[in-house]
């Protein structure tokens, strides 16, 4: 799949996947764009029996509808669409490709099929079938809600989007596209999402005739994006939302807009924009190994032979230029820097720079890769523990008997990066900070009763305890810290 056809895809997905419970979808409009217009190879759909070699598909429901996402595999697309014997649709035209079909089902079997195309033109494409004919509509608001299935009863319980398998009420997927991975959220039948969590943290929570009825986080790189579906009274609005570090920030449709198409086109100017010189600099921030990466371009007609961060000589050369740098960030601060420079006969050189915790100092490329071995060790992506698997999957796990009728169930995690501690679905702890981590847990169970003790190892060691109360677990006083 090209890259308009990734920005047809994210850009839209929301919009196929979630439509409003009154009305037939919210359907976006990008202007025209200059694609080719020949016919591409691709792939012949059958819906009667999609090919799970070819295709992922994924069914879940849109607050009450039940929906099926299907979608090419190996980034290919589909040029034809049938159900079995009957021909729905075939590329040609503007017409370039289909991107993936989202079906709403009647017992299971499609009734109303939604093309999200990669060509010019409208971007989507609906049918209807009707008396054994598939035909294009406009108009299937109708129709859709014929489909919409009223549970006998239903059930309130918080969407948590740490998860990244289904739970009991909610149906939760991930599909990668060139890069850019979109998580899916969506409550199962029977189940009304009142409030929407990150583990512990509360982002949003009903009001007296709303509910959460989708949410999507679009990641790439260090950049990720979340946006919650929400419907009132028949009619859908959306709340977006930006991570900072370990926190979500609410911001507005146009800065999601924005940040969204930005990461579609493979750059993402970075928010640490004004701690360079941009008159001098293009910059450009992306993730490598799990570390923060910064790539400043020096400006077409523009030398400097300063490079300042934040108001801080990185470095400074007599009679070179520096026309292109790397500082790589441990958090939201630089502390390892490449620079290429430039002297007057235009000969080109490296130089290599370091952040002492005071100032910024020389340093050989030798020492600059095991310095960056170390960041990158310390930035690498952590591990969940889930206490519920009572085994050696992450650490070491064995049980000891301190008397008194308790079992304690030890994880030693030395050997792991534990960033995450979980029971079952249940989010206990996070880690705040790069270089957080988790390095031993002990889980004491007492006839009915169950407690928890965290050692973290951070800033400064410290061990966290908590209790399980009616099936949650809630941090306790005896918590200490330990230098």
């Amino acid at each position: 799949m090209n890259v308009l056809g990734v920005l047809y895809l994210v850009l839209l997905i929301r919009s196929s996947i979630a439509p409003p419970v009154c009305s037939g979808g919210r359907l976006s409009n990008p202007s025209r764009r200059n694609v080719p217009t020949t016919v591409p190879s691709g792939l012949v759909l059958d819906l009667e029996k999609p090919d799970d070699k070819l295709c992922q598909s994924f069914d879940y429901n849109t607050d009450g509808i039940p929906t099926r996402l299907i979608m090419p595999k190996d980034d290919n697309v589909i040029t034809s669409i049938k159900e079995g014997s009957l021909d729905i649709w075939k590329a040609s035209g503007d017409n370039v490709a289909c991107a993936f079909v989202t079906l709403r089902l009647s017992d299971g079997k499609p009734v109303i099929a939604q093309l999200t195309k990669n060509g010019n033109g409208n971007p989507m494409v609906t049918f209807l079938k009707k008396d054994d004919k598939w035909d294009p509509v406009n108009d299937y608001s109708t129709e859709v809600i014929k489909l919409r299935k009223t549970p006998k009863s239903l059930e309130d319980f918080t969407l948590d989007i740490s998860a990244f398998k289904d739970t009991d009420q909610c149906t939760v997927f991930q599909v990668d596209l060139l890069g850019i991975t979109t998580r899916h959220f969506y409550p199962k039948p029977g189940h009304v999402a009142i409030q929407v969590k990150d583990g512990n943290k509360e982002l949003w929570k009903c009001g007296n005739s709303d509910h959460c009825v989708s949410c999507i986080i679009h990641k790439h790189g260090s950049v990720e994006l979340l946006e919650v579906g929400i419907v009132e009274n028949c009619s859908k609005r959306w709340r977006y939302f930006e991570k900072n570090g370990q926190e979500w920030r609410e911001i507005e449709k146009t800065e999601f807009d924005e940040k969204e198409q930005a990461i579609i086109g493979g750059k993402f100017v970075s928010a640490l924009l004004d701690k360079v010189d941009a008159s001098l600099f293009d910059l450009e921030e992306s993730l490598e190994d799990g570390i923060k990466v910064l790539k400043l371009t020096a400006k077409e007609g523009t030398s400097t032979n300063e490079l300042l961060y934040d108001g801080k000589t990185v470095w400074e050369g007599k009679k070179k230029s520096c026309p292109s740098a790397i500082l790589y960030m441990d958090g939201e601060k630089p502390t390892l820097a490449v620079l290429v420079t430039k002297d007057k006969n235009g000969k080109d050189g490296k130089v290599y720079q370091y952040h002492d915790g005071n100032k910024w100092r020389d340093t050989k490329e030798d020492d600059h890769k095991e310095k960056l071995a170390e960041l990158k060790e310390k930035c690498k992506p952590g591990k969940t523990l889930d206490i519920s698997k009572r085994d050696s999957s992450v650490g070491s796990y064995y049980i000891t008997y301190p008397g008194y009728g308790k079992i304690a169930h030890n994880f030693d995690l030395k050997s792991a990066t534990v960033t995450k501690v979980v029971d079952g679905e249940h989010v206990i702890w996070t880690a705040k900070e790069n270089g957080h981590k988790c390095i031993d847990a002990k889980n004491i169970v007492t006839g009915g009763k169950e407690s928890l003790r965290l050692e973290i190892k951070a800033d400064k060691n410290e061990d966290l305890w908590f209790r399980k109360r009616d099936g949650k677990w809630t941090i306790i006083p005896q918590s200490n810290s330990r230098a």
